[in-house]
C-alpha cells in the first residue's frame, strides 16, 4: 500500500512509523532539514523525500543580505533563479503538463549549476552549495510527484494542535 501525502510529524524514532505503516511504509515524506528525518530516510528506504522549498527561500534569503558582497551576490543570483521557479510553479494549471515538467527540468538544472558556480570563500556559502549538491534531487520531487513544494499543507494541518499544545502544557517547539 503507498501513502501520498505531504506532513510534518516531529518524531525522534523510527519505531513509531514501523508500528504503525509496518514495513511496507511506501510514499512521500515532504520535510525540512530536521536531524531526525535523516535518519528516517535512511531506515525507511521506500519513502521518497521532497525537502521544503520554504526553508530553502529563507536560507537563500539569509544569504542575500549578508554582510559580505560576494556572498549577497551569490544569495541573489540562486534567490533569481527560485523565484523564475516559483513563477512557472504559479503556471502549472495553465500550461499542458509535459511543457511544465519541461520547464521545471530547465530550472531545476539552473539551480543546482547556479549553486555549485562562483561560491564565495564563506562558511554559509558553501554549506549552501553542499547541500543542494547532495540532497538537490529531493528538492525536486514535486515535479512529476503530485505533491507541493514545500510542507506548508502538513504544518497547516497540524497548527492547530500544536497551539494547543502550547496554551494547555506550555510548552514551546524548539
Amino acid at each position: 500500500m503507498t501513502i501520498r501525502c505531504s506532513i510534518l510529524i516531529r518524531l525522534g524514532e523510527v519505531m513509531f512509523w514501523r508500528t504503525c505503516w509496518g514495513e511496507a511504509l511506501s510514499g512521500i515524506l515532504s520535510r525540512d532539514l530536521w536531524g531526525a528525518y535523516q535518519r528516517f530516510s535512511k531506515d525507511v528506504a521506500t519513502v521518497m523525500l521532497q525537502l521544503c522549498w520554504a526553508y530553502m527561500i529563507r536560507d537563500v534569503l539569509f544569504l542575500a543580505k549578508y554582510p559580505d558582497e560576494s556572498v549577497v551576490k551569490y544569495g541573489n543570483r540562486l534567490m533569481n533563479k527560485i523565484y523564475a521557479m516559483f513563477t512557472t510553479i504559479h503556471q502549472k494549471e495553465a500550461l499542458p503538463c509535459e511543457t511544465w515538467i519541461e520547464q521545471m527540468n530547465r530550472h531545476k538544472k539552473g539551480i543546482l549549476k547556479t549553486s555549485q558556480w562562483d561560491v564565495p570563500e564563506n562558511k554559509d556559502a558553501r554549506n549552501m552549495a553542499k547541500r543542494l549538491k547532495e540532497h538537490g534531487a529531493q528538492y525536486f520531487v514535486f515535479i512529476t510527484e503530485d505533491i507541493p513544494p514545500t510542507n506548508n499543507p502538513g504544518e497547516q494541518v497540524i497548527r492547530m494542535l500544536v497551539i494547543d499544545r502550547k496554551v494547555t502544557q506550555g510548552t514551546r517547539s524548539g
